[in-house]
């Protein structure tokens, strides 16, 4: 069953013969009822396509969120923050599940570690060779400023 509309249409279907022309296919059904069920059928396929559409492309994300922070967890990067600051939140968010392989501190929580490392700015990131990155960055940026490949 194709669903409501449908078997009206496939009732109104006809095969005409018109003189020299052979057999055609046409519709009974008045234009605006006919046009209303096309514009249902092709806003339902809209909608399926932008639904696959935002799912592939978020697997997409989220695959390159987890290759980024498996390679900074290899290059010894440590994410310094606190959990009052909207950067550091934003921070951890562009990461989404991938946050759980980078190691993170709060240094609300951690405050000698932060001291220790001179953190002066939320967030910091520090890479294993003392490399410092402040202040937030995209995704696309700390592949840019670590050399970490997606």
């Amino acid at each position: 069953m194709l669903g409501p509309g449908f078997e009206q249409i496939s009732i109104y279907l006809r095969d005409h013969e018109i003189p020299g022309r052979g057999t055609l296919f046409y519709s009974s059904v008045p234009d605006n009822k006919f046009y209303e069920v096309i514009k249902k059928i092709i806003v339902m396929k809209l909608i399926v396509l932008a639904a696959l559409t935002a799912l592939l492309s978020s697997c997409t994300y989220s695959e390159k969120a987890n290759s980024l922070a498996q390679c900074l967890e290899n290059k010894g990067a440590v994410l310094y923050g606190a959990s009052w600051c909207g950067y550091c939140t934003k921070q951890k968010e562009v990461f989404g599940d991938a946050i759980r392989l980078i190691h993170y501190v709060d240094c609300d929580q951690e405050r000698e570690k932060c001291s220790d490392q001179q953190i002066q700015a939320l967030p910091t990131w520090i890479m294993g060779n003392g490399k410092r990155i402040e202040g937030y960055r995209s995704l696309e940026k700390l592949t840019e400023v670590t050399g970490c490949e997606w």
